[in-house]
């Protein structure tokens, strides 16, 4: 059986330590590094390519988050890695930025080296749980589990679909007439990045002469599809 490449991107030596114990007892899972900085945890991502990353938020020379970030813009939709954030940060916009990122589970400090093995597993059976709240605001003690319904990797490659099942994934109605406008927006803006510079003075125009409408309608019915 394949084994899955693991690394540790976290300042904390003694939880490093426990956490590479829990990987080389286990014969499915293997080291592929540890980094106790942002700075080095950065470049042995690039260069080992790890399938799952347990990474902290706050660390010496680079935060967490620039380096999901910097992973994400430098590789796109090549990006495979998948991210464990394990962190004392407890704020609901620090846990939502690092979904955006990428993050598939949210883990609140102190946690078990177990408890993150665990979720580890569950993420590399393709196993996913999902969460609609962050019930780690409302106690220090409780230990958040969150990620993506579905892998990254469901994207079938044809724009068209890809763009209309998201827009159904998260909940714009498709009755509107603004969910159209917004579809077409997102298109536009993949065949021409440059459109997203100026919604207003470029991209929304472009829509409203797609549909022989005005900018001001495709504004508004974009918001209230959103809304």
């Amino acid at each position: 059986m394949e084994t899955i490449s693991l690394a540790i991107v976290d300042d904390n030596e003694s939880f490093v330590d426990a956490l590479k114990e829990k990987v080389t007892e286990d014969p499915e899972y293997q080291l592929a590094g540890v980094a106790y900085n942002g700075e080095d945890g950065l470049r042995l991502i690039r260069e080992k390519k790890p399938d799952i990353v347990i990474l902290d938020i706050i660390m010496p020379r680079m935060d967490g988050l620039t380096v999901m970030d910097r992973i994400q813009y430098e590789e796109g939709s090549r990006h495979t890695t998948d991210f464990i954030v394990v962190s004392a940060v407890g704020r609901e916009e620090i846990a939502q930025e690092a979904f955006e990122l990428g993050a598939r589970y949210y883990i609140r400090k102190p946690v078990a080296p177990e408890t993150v093995m665990g979720k580890v597993r569950r993420l590399s059976k393709g196993d996913f749980t999902v969460k609609t709240t962050y019930p780690f605001l409302r106690g220090s003690s409780q230990v958040v589990m969150m990620a993506a319904e579905r892998p990254r990797h469901y994207f079938t490659g044809n724009p068209q679909i890809d763009v209309t099942s998201i827009l159904q994934e998260i909940g714009v109605p498709a009755h509107v007439r603004g969910y159209q406008y917004l579809r077409d927006a997102i298109l536009f803006s993949m065949e021409s990045p440059s459109l997203l510079t100026s919604a207003s003075k470029k991209l929304y125009p472009k829509v409203a002469e797609e549909y022989s409408t005005t900018t001001g309608r495709v504004e508004r019915a974009i918001r209230h599809a959103i809304e």
